[in-house]
């Protein structure tokens, strides 16, 4: 298979993740293709995304290509959506309620 990881932070405070975790519960609900995660020991908040061998071995050559260019695409356009709301959330100016809101326009 072929895994993607981007790393949007690497050492959050402990102080804050359970709020990030919130965020990211709200965002990966609503996410077809890959998840946020949270490694609660070091405080590093990743998105990653996959596509597994067996569906990669089912698909004719071009179309894995194919596959396999939209996964490496996938994180860049998530975490671009709500990179700014995980700033806000980090930062305390918004709660993962409303920072979700936004980072969905409503």
């Amino acid at each position: 298979g072929v895994n993607h990881c981007t790393i949007l932070f690497e050492h959050l405070d402990q102080g804050v993740l359970t709020s990030v975790a919130e965020y990211s519960m709200r965002v990966n609900y609503i996410l077809k293709n890959g998840s946020f995660d949270i490694n609660y020991d070091d405080g590093e908040l990743r998105f990653k995304c996959w596509l597994s061998a067996d569906t990669i071995e089912s698909m004719t050559d071009a179309n894995a290509i194919s596959q396999i260019d939209a996964l490496m695409r996938l994180p860049y356009m998530v975490v671009g959506k709500f990179y700014a709301g995980f700033g806000e959330v980090v930062s305390g100016r918004k709660n993962p309620s409303v920072a979700f809101a936004a980072s969905i326009g409503g």
